[in-house]
């Protein structure tokens, strides 16, 4: 649920009735918690001290609500400083898959040209 959510009394209702109908159900924390910052990205109007009031309410979720990262997500582009490492995607592989299809293809037409016959009902309407 997107809402500003200070206290776990906020969202905890909303926790327990997800989990009873069988949904995982996971928090997710703004990135950034900086007041000034926070009201420089408000677009709901805000002010800078309802900001200051709210971060001064905060409170922290215990471990029993699991909570996503996604402090990656908003990093710069710079793979050097991260785990994801740049991966070259040449054409090495390609040449394996061209032999393997028309492998497969030669294979399909051998095993149609040495299909047994049979003579049996030859002639007959079809």
């Amino acid at each position: 649920m997107d809402d500003r959510n200070l206290r776990v009394a906020d969202f905890a209702q909303f926790w327990a009735t997800a989990k009873h109908s069988g949904y995982e159900v996971y928090l997710l924390e703004a990135p950034y918690k900086d007041p000034t910052g926070c009201a420089a990205r408000n677009v709901h109007g805000f002010t800078l001290d309802d900001i200051k009031k709210m971060a001064a309410d905060w409170e922290e979720a215990p471990p029993l609500y699991l909570q996503l990262d996604i402090h990656s997500l908003f990093h710069d582009d710079n793979l050097g400083g991260h785990s994801i490492q740049e991966v070259d995607m040449d054409t090495e592989d390609n040449d394996d898959v061209a032999n393997e299809t028309s492998t497969t293809a030669e294979n399909s037409k051998k095993a149609i040209k040495e299909a047994p016959r049979d003579e049996s009902n030859e002639g007959a309407p079809l």
